[in-house]
């Protein structure tokens, strides 16, 4: 570990002005130095690195080589010998074997027991130091509280292979000896009394110290028992990356503040605002503790009756004549320290407001937006419903905004500050597509320090290719964790995905409804990426090879997807990458629910059985892998690994189908064969397998091993038989090659390119048979007794010749059938070569059916003609006769009213009968005198009637 020191410059509060004085730092390796040679290099160390004070008093930052270097194995331990006291115990560096621990007892109050018995090196504060820490290595320092008056805050700025460091802090022991830093939490040890491991790799905390001497964030089991009284005088500090699980380098600050109780009048209403919104009508009564409630029912946040921000003053039994909390808190301007979750710089503005799982129930408040010098807000785990305000997404000196597990709505809000290195809304229902400000440049140019950008569990839909890659897009180089899983996006991500997040340590996508397949490059070459999630999609075809330049990754989930074809070289680079990392027990491999097939992966059992780099989880179910040959199972290897221990973890494997004959005999590509074995399954990968015996340019055998060369699908008809086609590439015409060619088979299965071969008419094709991706029944996976059924090749009709390379259309101009010597057998009619003449007798048999047929045209014609001449003579001579005698055959229309008349009388005689009385019709003469006999009839008689 290293770390150099520089002072900060400008006020101690937020927005400080930084400069830094570099010089030379000391660079320890680990495990080189043993047992008591090591305090003879640390003593020179300490007396250089401690703090200089200056003729005025003043404190300045060390320079040179101003923190020591102490670490140690993976077997150091710490253990607590009694509530009131502690003990170094005696253990062994697993690297060396030596002595590494010195045995130190010491009672709470005397001498403070340190590692080895050295005090670690005494810090300025507020000096920015450089870290720079390998896996499971500790750091120990210290900082002097002179008085109560002062609080601690910790600042960093760190990156590293996968997680934050743990920082531990304790007043009565060095924590953690080299142990897991959560052994030495509880309540049988004094080495930790408070510790946090920060969630981002930029950030602050400060701890405020209440009057019974617990602070106001973490405070453990240890802490409630020993910190009785504030204290003063050394505060121990560890930073620890026994769950960093890598390197971890950087800048940390330790400043021992004086508390800043002023805030401003506006800014303190703006809070109470919040309080009255979302805390005041369900605020916890007296006595209601969230730890025991959580115990007994839970810890959703939804579920939460209370709100739990503010409590009663210390000490105080009830809140008697008060209207809420609030108003018996009694705040004031000179309150900032007093409100939880609130700290003001010494101008008096809110620069943070951290209210994480308080209870709060709500509309997003509005007055939050009233703080423009907020720079960290976290409204994370309470139940805050609606959209955004716009006057918050406005805040243009937000570093933090954190707003997961809430029910915020509406769009994804497009933030105006600069300065942001986290956005976290994980965990809402914010819906629509993902707005253009979060899309590569634009999200580069809006947040250039963005770290952390997490949008996960929501409704957001479109395709992902626009919604959030771009192909001209360039993520922030600073870019490490991007979320969008459990969303609604679509379509296929980028080639060249790598080339936009070359930076990122965490890519998580699952739980959407993303296709195509995954991008190469995101697997090949991804140096920093540690923890990638691709699980529940539709991604499909074969899993990329892992390169070895992604030496960084250590989980990897791409369960439940349609990943086809062998993993057993793939995995060869991660497993080497995970053996070589110092701490891999977080290291996740799940590849369960595709469709994989192939032998088991063997170089998975290094990581099985290693003890120095144990996976913490691994799951093969739900694929295709297939038996054993020997223990017709899976491998003794897997069914003997410790972690293969749950029903997903191997799942089954899939038994090789074995072909015993196959109907018919002989068959020409293209057509149908059968196969008949046991062993079959329906499935949608069953495939048929050829082989062949390869053939050189001149027709000779090259070996006596038949080699793969081609697959077609095959048909299910049951579990004893299948039916699958002969590949047309068998006996393709192949008219325009010399003598020496051949047929050629060329096919490729799940990115797998078989080689192609020389096959000869009449020779053997060995058939094989695959229910799953390449597991074809062979010796290599049945066993040496078994024999491959077979077929002997035939040419097509119409196709002839050693390869089939005579064909009917291009040998015989498809007037003729080829021979195998090249020839042709001619149709009726057709004579030369290659059948390209016509015959002679042919043509004067053609013109004689010409001529007899021209004959009995020519005679029905004329016979037909004067049929027809002497039929219309006959009916005009029969017309002209009735004309004469007035009786025609057509009568003429009508005229007139009159000769209407007289036509419909003279047609009823004619008929023999009078006309109807109904239909009698007056004649156009008789309706004129009845109508003048009507005009003539008085009018009276017409009213008479009846």
């Amino acid at each position: 570990m290293m770390m150099s020191a520089s002072r900060r410059g400008g006020n101690n509060g937020h927005g400080r002005t930084r400069s830094r004085s570099h010089s030379r730092s000391c660079f320890w390796p680990l495990k080189v130095f043993l047992g008591w040679a090591l305090f003879f290099i640390w003593l020179p160390s300490l007396s250089r690195a401690q703090p200089t004070v200056g003729s005025d008093g003043s404190t300045t930052c060390p320079v040179g080589d101003d923190l020591n270097i102490r670490t140690f194995g993976t077997q150091g331990q710490v253990a607590a010998s009694s509530s009131s006291g502690s003990s170094f115990n005696d253990k062994t560096d697993a690297s060396s074997g030596s002595s590494n621990i010195t045995t130190t007892t010491t009672t709470v109050g005397t001498t403070l027991p340190y590692y080895r018995g050295l005090p670690p090196l005494e810090l300025v504060p507020g000096c920015e130091y450089e870290l720079d820490l390998q896996d499971k290595v500790e750091a120990y320092v210290r900082v002097i509280r002179k008085d109560t008056s002062t609080r601690l805050r910790v600042s960093w700025e760190l990156e590293g292979d996968q997680d934050p460091p743990w920082f531990l802090f304790s007043w009565h022991g060095q924590c953690c000896g080299g142990h897991n830093p959560h052994a030495s939490l509880t309540k049988s040890t004094i080495y930790g009394d408070w510790g946090f491991k920060p969630q981002a790799w930029t950030g602050e905390v400060v701890y405020l110290q209440q009057e019974n001497g617990q602070d106001n964030y973490h405070c453990t089991p240890a802490c409630r028992t020993y910190m009785v009284t504030p204290w003063t005088g050394e505060l121990l500090i560890t930073v620890s990356t026994w769950f960093s699980y890598g390197r971890v380098a950087g800048k940390v600050t330790f400043s021992l503040e004086e508390e800043r109780p002023y805030i401003k009048p506006d800014q303190l209403s703006a809070i109470k605002d919040v309080y009255d919104e979302c805390c005041a009508s369900r605020q916890a009564p007296m006595g209601w503790s969230s730890d025991a409630y959580k115990t007994a029912n839970g810890t959703d946040t939804d579920q939460v009756p209370y709100c739990t921000w503010l409590k009663p003053p210390f000490g105080s039994a009830s809140v008697s004549g008060a209207s809420n909390t609030w108003d018996a808190m009694k705040f004031n301007e000179q309150s900032c320290d007093d409100i939880p979750g609130a700290f003001c710089d010494k101008e008096g503005n809110v620069v943070e407001l951290t209210l994480f799982e308080k209870g709060l129930k709500c509309p997003f408040p509005q007055s939050i937006g009233k703080l423009q010098s907020l720079e960290i807000l976290d409204l994370g785990r309470n139940r805050i419903e609606g959209s955004v305000p716009a006057a918050v997404a406005e805040l243009r000196n937000l570093r933090k905004v954190s707003m997961l597990h809430n029910r915020v709505e509406g769009d994804v809000p497009c933030f105006a500050s600069n300065k942001l290195t986290e956005i976290t809304m994980s965990n809402n229902r914010l819906g629509g597509t993902l707005p253009s400000c979060y899309n590569g440049d634009q999200l580069k140019t809006r947040h250039p320090a963005i770290r952390t950008l997490r949008i996960d569990r929501n409704v957001i839909g479109g395709m992902i290719s626009t919604a959030a890659f771009a192909t001209s897009s360039q993520y922030p180089e600073q870019l490490v964790a991007l979320d969008l899983s459990l969303n609604k996006f679509e379509g296929k991500l980028l080639d060249n995905l790598c080339n936009l997040l070359s930076s990122l340590r965490t890519l998580r996508l699952s739980r959407n409804r993303l296709s195509g397949g995954i991008p190469a490059c995101l697997l090949e070459n991804m140096p920093q990426l540690v923890d990638l999630d691709l699980s529940y999609n539709k991604f499909s075809g074969v899993f990329p090879k892992i390169g070895k330049p992604t030496k960084n990754l250590k989980r990897l989930q791409v369960q439940h997807n349609d990943l086809v074809g062998s993993v057993s070289t793939q995995l060869n680079a991660y497993v080497e990458n995970v053996r070589e990392t110092v701490h891999s027990s977080d290291a996740i491999l799940n590849l369960g629910a595709n469709r994989f097939s192939g032998e088991l992966p063997e170089s998975l059992r290094y990581l099985l059985y290693s003890a120095a780099t144990p996976l913490s989880g691994m799951v093969l179910g739900g694929n295709h892998f297939r038996c054993d040959m020997t223990t017709g199972s899976w491998p003794l290897w897997a069914m003997r690994a410790p972690l293969m221990v749950t029903s997903d973890a191997l799942g089954n494997c899939a038994p090789v189908p074995q072909p015993a004959s196959v109907q018919p005999a002989t068959a020409p590509g293209g057509s149908l064969i059968e196969l008949g074995g046991s062993g079959f399954v329906q499935s949608d990968e069953l495939a048929c397998f050829f082989h062949a015996v390869n053939r050189d340019s001149r027709g000779t055998r090259n070996g006596l091993s038949p080699e793969l060369f081609a697959s077609t699908t095959a048909v299910y008809l049951n579990s004893t038989l299948v039916s699958c086609m002969v590949p047309f590439e068998l006996t393709n015409n192949l008219a325009n090659a010399d003598s020496s060619s051949s047929m050629t088979g060329d096919a490729t299965r799940y990115g797998k390119k078989y080689m192609s071969m020389n096959v000869y008419r009449g020779d053997d094709i060995f058939v094989s048979v695959a229910n799953y991706g390449d597991d074809i029944a062979s010796k290599k996976t049945l066993g040496d007794s078994f024999v491959m059924p077979s077929f002997k090749v035939e040419c097509r009709l119409g196709y002839a010749g050693n390869v089939c390379q005579y064909s009917a259309e291009n040998t015989c101009s498809s007037r003729g059938t080829p021979t195998d010597e090249g020839k042709c057998t001619c149709f009726d009619g057709f004579e030369g070569p290659t059948c390209q003449d016509v015959a002679k007798n042919v043509i004067d048999q053609e013109v004689s059916k010409h001529v007899q047929t021209m004959d009995v045209s020519l005679i029905v014609g004329l016979t037909v003609s004067i049929l027809m001449f002497v039929g219309c003579c006959s009916f005009a001579l029969v017309m002209i006769r009735r004309e004469r005698k007035g009786e025609p055959l057509f009568t003429p229309l009508p005229t007139s009213e009159e000769e209407a008349y007289d036509m419909e009388t003279e047609m009823a005689g004619r008929m023999g009968r009078a006309p109807h009385p109904d239909s009698f019709t007056p004649s156009p003469i008789e309706q004129r005198a009845l109508a003048s006999e009507d005009t003539n009839v008085p009018q009276t008689l017409h009213a008479a009637e009846p």
